[in-house]
């Protein structure tokens, strides 16, 4: 894991399904400012409200009680994403909108840990800058 000012990262995200992209700006303390969405088209109107929707996640060891398929873990029972390493899907990595170098990927989950959505949603960051960004794409 880069080097972090706070002790947390958060993955959040704005109202729409899918295609979009949410960056941030990080205090010391690891809250949010500056924030910046921009989205592939507008969310529909008949999108649920996702204010105050949370969901934890466990880290679980790389070991033998998962079932790995196609390169990827997601076939095990109450798995929903990974943790470092290639972002799942298609789609690359974003990059630092302040130094526009490619950003760390933290993790990658399904849509299905909130139940809201389509899709992939994953959080890289920008040690250098600080900058958190978070996105949603759709499945390959």
């Amino acid at each position: 894991m880069p080097v972090w000012p706070a002790e947390r990262v958060h993955l959040a995200g704005p109202k729409g399904s899918v295609g979009w992209v949410l960056s941030a700006a990080t205090d010391p303390d690891g809250r949010w400012h500056d924030e910046r969405v921009t989205y592939d088209r507008p969310p529909d109107d008949d999108e649920p409200d996702v204010s105050g929707m949370t969901a934890a996640v466990v880290l679980r060891p790389y070991d033998d009680e998962l079932v790995y398929a196609n390169g990827h873990v997601l076939s095990t029972p109450d798995v929903f994403g990974v943790a470092g390493g290639p972002a799942i899907g298609l789609y690359p990595n974003p990059h630092c909108r302040s130094c526009d170098r490619l950003m760390f990927h933290v993790t990658t989950v399904k849509h299905t840990i909130r139940e809201h959505g389509h899709g992939w949603r994953s959080l890289c960051l920008c040690e250098d800058c600080r900058i958190t960004t978070c996105t949603a794409t759709n499945w390959n």
